[in-house]
């Protein structure tokens, strides 16, 4: 066998040597000296619930919930400052006519704004085709206030979160928009004990003797002069983009007189002042100058129940009423100081 050769085999003998003797001193106890995989922390979307009992996820994530025999569904977020010890409030966010949770959601950012602020909102799914939420009090064909489905969604909806979550039981807020706005002031007549506020935008309803809350609910409320669809003065010929929304029993709201159509029978400062009358306000609100396209409403109402309404001059149908306004940062300035 050539030198050169025979030095190389020699080099190489010695190399596999040590080896084994490397991995017999890794197994130490004589033991299956196979490694395990090398893992790596990866961020996770997470936190652990102790005494809720399972998981809870951060930012956006959907679900269903059983309700009046029917399968409805919602869109949930939970901000990234969520900490089981430190219950937050609750934010639950109705979507208009024609629209979805996921469109709710995008319009009106309520969702970032609750990254910033520590609040959880909730988006729940309408019912129907062309999604809408049923919000009238006064149906023959049910009591809303033990058959309406949505009605029945809504109290279902904060059982199911405050038990899974960690929710401020005095801080849930009802917020909607156009008919949205609607079934969150059908809410805060009905379900009055669980609500520390409303904040209907684009879409206020009231219900005259048909809504007796056990406890006032404080309402916020904000709506454009020139809003194509609920009228600010009210009436047929101040609505002419209004939609062909189906009533409960069959047929639309504008084949209604406008004496049965509660959409168009009164205007919306109308509206307002039957909220403070409600609420044990006095009868004429305060004014004040926003800015040039805005004026602040406020009633002089007990210390606890505060009614506030936002008239928008150019104002329009959708969630910031017009360019410039931001419903989001007035509207939480108000719920924040609400509790039940």
């Amino acid at each position: 066998m050539p030198r050169r050769f025979s030095l190389a085999l020699l080099i190489l003998l010695t190399v596999v040597v040590l080896v084994m003797s490397a991995c017999g001193d890794a197994s130490g106890d004589g033991s299956d000296s196979t490694l395990a995989p090398t893992t790596t922390a990866e961020a996770t979307t997470t936190v652990p619930s102790d005494e809720k009992g399972s998981s809870v996820e951060i930012g956006r994530s959907t679900g269903t919930i059983l309700s009046a025999g029917l399968d409805r569904e919602y869109v949930l977020h939970i901000p990234s400052g969520y900490d089981e010890a430190e219950p937050l409030p609750l934010l639950v966010v109705f979507h208009g006519y024609t629209m979805t949770a996921d469109s709710q959601d995008t319009e009106s950012r309520l969702p970032a704004l609750g990254d910033e602020e520590g609040f959880i909102t909730v988006f729940p799914e309408g019912r129907g085709d062309i999604q809408r939420w049923l919000f009238e009090l006064d149906s023959v064909e049910i009591d809303i206030t033990t058959a309406n489905p949505d009605i029945a969604l809504v109290s279902d909806l904060v059982d199911k979160l405050s038990e899974e979550l960690s929710v401020d039981s005095d801080r849930i807020y009802a917020v909607g928009f156009s008919n949205g706005g609607w079934i969150a002031s059908a809410v805060a007549c009905t379900l009055s004990d669980r609500f520390a506020a409303a904040a209907p935008v684009a879409g206020i309803m009231n219900f005259g003797a048909d809504c007796a809350p056990d406890d006032p609910v404080p309402l916020i409320t904000f709506h454009g002069i020139s809003d194509q669809y609920e009228p600010f003065d009210g009436g047929v010929e101040n609505a002419p983009l209004r939609g062909e929304l189906p009533t409960d029993l069959g047929g639309t709201y504008d084949e209604l007189p406008v004496s049965e159509n509660p959409i168009l029978e009164s205007s919306v400062p109308g509206k307002v002042a039957l909220w403070a009358h409600a609420n044990g306000c006095e009868a004429d609100p305060a004014s004040s100058v926003v800015d040039e396209k805005t004026t602040r409403w406020e009633y002089t109402c007990p210390e606890a129940d505060p009614v506030v309404f936002y008239e928008i001059a150019t104002g329009t149908h959708w969630w910031n009423i017009t360019g410039g306004f931001d419903t989001n940062e007035k509207l939480w300035d108000f719920l924040s100081s609400q509790t039940r």
